[in-house]
């Protein structure tokens, strides 16, 4: 009897030690993985790939790229910032060509995107010193039913927030790359006879996905996806976060919508119930629901390759 106990600690402790997130990985994520700030204001998660380049979703930093209304043209770049959980803030840039042609199509599509830090603010404020690239892996190296863990930064509170889960399925989306008008010989756009509308084409682009049982919120968007290993060293980015599921997410936004532009028009009468309503369309639609969808990292790592030639 003592024996078999002894058995079964010694394969409870085994078990316990691999799913535990350890103080080395902990360390390693408030170095790894950055606050993003648009114009000043959060916006979602990055992480660092390697000494200069950082890691996040395109819709995390896209209402900082300001376009022409008309042409489509990029007019202005608004602030890009990053904040380590130490404090340090310093700017990202984003390339042009993932703001322009084929790679901004893909980045759109995919939902990534590369920043590149500041060099005279990294050698400032002695990045090299303080940062810890995580270590990239690709989406072969992780299988459903595999344990995962993420990091980020929910827009509701301050700190870091450190999430661990099962990789439950992985899926094939496809995701619009890109839509052409389609004209006749003399230029002109041709419509459709029975509405009258542009005849249009549109391609799609395939895109690895999977769901996982990750607490995600707001603001968790660019954080990595890491496949827990036997040991820390072993631990590999397989994913970014990118949604969540919530059933109740577009209800949610467009009550808070409605209850929000009533108040606008009424706040001077002290109608503070629309606000009320407002803000409980808006927990709603931000609500978790424990299920979080992640993307493939093989997509940034593609680009990122290319970067470090």
């Amino acid at each position: 009897m003592k024996n078999i106990l002894v058995i079964v600690i010694a394969v409870f402790s085994i078990t316990a030690s691999a799913q535990s997130l350890s103080k080395k990985r902990i360390t390693q994520l408030d170095k790894s993985v950055v606050r993003i700030f648009v114009n000043d204001t959060a916006s979602g998660t990055g992480f660092f790939a390697a000494e200069n380049w950082i890691i996040t979703n395109r819709h995390v930093i896209e209402r900082g790229i300001i376009r022409d209304s008309i042409s489509k043209e990029v007019i202005n770049i608004l602030p890009i910032k990053a904040q380590l959980a130490n404090k340090d803030v310093f700017n990202l840039e984003i390339l042009e060509s993932q703001l322009i042609g084929g790679e901004n199509d893909l980045s759109v599509a995919l939902d990534f995107v590369l920043l590149k830090v500041d060099s005279l603010q990294s050698i400032n404020l002695d990045l090299k010193s303080k940062i810890r690239p995580l270590k990239m892996g690709s989406w072969d190296d992780v299988s459903e039913g595999d344990v995962v863990y993420t990091c980020g930064y929910p827009l509701s509170i301050k700190d870091r927030f450190i999430s661990t889960g099962t990789l439950s399925t992985k899926f094939t989306s496809k995701e619009k790359l890109r839509t052409y008008r389609v004209l006749n010989d003399k230029g002109k756009q041709l419509v459709l006879r029975n509405t009258g509308k542009p005849l249009v084409f549109t391609t799609f682009k395939e895109r690895d996905a999977a769901w996982c049982d990750l607490t995600v919120n707001r603001g968790n968007s660019g954080g990595p996806v890491i496949k827990l290993n036997k040991f820390p060293k072993k631990d590999v980015v397989i994913g970014i976060t990118s949604f969540l599921q919530n059933p109740y997410y577009r209800v949610g936004e467009e009550g808070a919508k409605y209850y929000n532009e009533i108040y606008e028009k009424n706040k001077e009468k002290g109608m503070t119930v629309n606000k009320q309503m407002a803000t409980l369309f808006e927990a709603l639609a931000t609500n978790s629901f424990g299920i979080g969808g992640i993307i493939s990292i093989d997509y940034a790592n593609s680009i990122l390759s290319q970067l470090n030639q």
